[in-house]
């Protein structure tokens, strides 16, 4: 589960202000950086599980994901947005921090519930999130998720 997010997919500045167009904007990352056999069956599967819940997790924190055939090799496609998106969160908060979970479907038991948990408690971190939206850099980002996931890794 080594190097996740990677620079190329990550996105400083999202222009999306809805949840839907969030989601488009960011599979286009994984599609640029060949991660799917196809964009629209990767989308259809997001959207999919969109409707079974909000992917919301509150904190301005949004983590949609997908368990799909058309994904080549997992990956962590990270958003930021300065505005906020309208992602009809909880809290009603809008959404500054968005992490796009792809997972090969035959992969998707074990690992896909493995990461969304190592996420979910770096982002409890209020200090965390913070780092998140002030980092300068792809790098810096990737830096700090990668770190987090490694070391929870390590440690299980």
């Amino acid at each position: 589960m080594t190097q996740l997010v990677r620079t190329e997919l990550i996105e400083l500045n999202l222009k999306a202000r809805e949840r839907k167009d969030a989601i488009i904007e960011l599979t286009g990352r994984l599609e640029q950086q060949g991660y799917l056999f196809s964009k629209d069956g990767f989308l259809q599967d997001v959207f999919q599980r969109e409707e079974i819940g909000n992917t919301a997790v509150g904190f301005g924190v949004a983590i949609p994901h997908g368990k799909s055939p058309e994904v080549k090799q997992t990956a962590i496609v990270y958003g930021r947005s300065e505005l906020g998106i309208d992602w009809e969160s909880v809290d009603e908060e809008p959404v500054h921090s968005v992490f796009l979970l792809a997972v090969p479907e035959e992969k998707a038991s074990n690992e896909h519930l493995r990461i969304l948990a190592l996420l979910s408690r770096a982002l409890i971190n209020e200090d965390f999130r913070q780092q998140l939206l002030e980092a300068a850099t792809s790098e810096e980002i990737s830096e700090l998720l990668n770190e987090v996931t490694q070391q929870k890794v390590i440690e299980s």
